[in-house]
């Protein structure tokens, strides 16, 4: 989509995530239909995506978006847009689901204070994901993530 093609081979960033994304409901005994779009990493690659998804013939039960950014790196326009495209898709009867975020309530922002991943921050989305911390009383020391790669909350799925 939007001249958009998936680069498999590593273990992190956006191809990869496609990649765990897909693995988890793929391992559903109902093995669900999936359908993967690969959309530039730029705000109308977002809206694009979520778009032709929830428009798609025959309509999905489910849209799941696993990748997003602190909701305040987002310029307004950007999360409206987005907002908007994934309030036709919930009025569809879709269900949209997106990641909280690997990194915790920082959400890679360096300023001390707590930051929330968007688009799981939309009311048109069902926040998800999960996270495992080792730590101790001063300092979370190993967090575990899909496929081995690291941030301070990065965690798997959970899938039921």
């Amino acid at each position: 989509m939007d001249g958009a093609k998936n680069a498999p081979g590593g273990t992190d960033g956006a191809d990869a995530r496609s990649c765990w994304t897909s693995r988890w409901p793929a391992r559903s005994p109902r093995r669900p239909t999936l359908v993967v779009y690969f959309a530039p990493n730029t705000d109308a690659g977002f809206v694009d995506a979520v778009a032709q998804a929830a428009h798609a013939t025959p309509t999905p039960a489910a849209i799941s978006i696993s990748w997003g950014a602190s909701e305040d790196s987002w310029t307004a326009q950007a999360r409206g847009a987005l907002d908007d495209a994934m309030a036709d898709a919930v009025a569809l009867g879709v269900t949209v689901t997106a990641a909280a975020g690997d990194d915790g309530s920082a959400d890679q922002v360096q300023d001390g204070r707590a930051h929330v991943d968007f688009p799981a921050a939309s009311p048109h989305a069902l926040a998800c994901g999960g996270t495992r911390l080792v730590a101790d009383a001063a300092t979370a020391r190993s967090p575990r993530r899909r496929c081995g790669t690291t941030g301070p909350a990065a965690g798997r799925p959970a899938v039921g």
